[in-house]
């Protein structure tokens, strides 16, 4: 069944979700934008668009809306249409909301409207860039409590993935090895327990938030 996602604001932020959104399967989603040109720059894609005022709640219940689906509140500039928007998709009874704040007030005023799922942008890209500064190692995608990302391997040599219990002991899970063949050219490799770890293979890991500091102990 497809994941039902609505995006409410299509400013930077949601924008560039949207474009992420797109390049992902199993996913059925809609964009709502008052403004008609930020609803045009998706017109070349088969989803379905809204340029209605999400202010008016009326206009609202004419997209359709689930209880279960996701629906992101991405109005990121503006808190007073954020905060109507917000409360009319609770009045239609919408219990996945996500919603982008700019600031502590901002999250005060949703917070106490029922709202436990927020997004900062910044924060975020902030959060981001520590790590890869910090851990040497490159942030290929992230949510609030886990990462996946690329390091390279500088420590181990010919141990066997089954050998380092990665899984067992770190809740860390190897998704895929590109390792270098010659100058330019690399392959890559799908892991399995018998699988050896070289040195300069470059990894692929989905790590929890917790255990970013073990990847830095056990491969560099």
């Amino acid at each position: 069944m497809l994941k039902k996602i609505f995006i409410f604001g299509l400013g930077k932020f949601g924008n560039a979700l949207a474009n992420n959104l797109l390049e992902q399967s199993g996913i059925d989603l809609e964009l709502i934008d008052k403004e008609q040109n930020q609803i045009d720059k998706f017109k070349e894609y088969n989803i379905t668009l809204h340029p209605i005022n999400t202010e008016k709640k009326i206009d609202i219940e004419e997209i359709g809306l689930g209880p279960k689906d996701i629906c992101m509140v991405l109005i990121g500039t503006n808190i007073g249409s954020s905060v109507i928007t917000v409360q009319n998709l609770l009045d239609l009874k919408i219990e996945n909301i996500y919603v982008q704040v700019i600031n502590s007030q901002h999250k005060k005023i949703v917070e106490s409207l029922g709202i436990k799922n927020f997004i900062d942008p910044n924060k975020l890209a902030a959060q981001k860039i520590g790590f890869e500064i910090a851990k040497d190692l490159k942030i290929i995608y992230f949510e609030e409590q886990n990462y996946i990302c690329r390091v390279k391997n500088i420590k181990i040599h010919g141990k066997k993935i089954d050998e380092l219990k990665l899984r067992e002991k770190h809740e860390i899970n190897l998704l895929l090895i590109k390792r270098p063949i010659k100058e330019n050219k690399s392959q890559l490799i799908q892991p399995g327990p018998e699988t050896t770890i070289e040195k300069n293979d470059e990894l692929i890991l989905w790590v929890p938030k917790e255990k970013i500091d073990k990847i830095t102990g056990i491969f560099k």
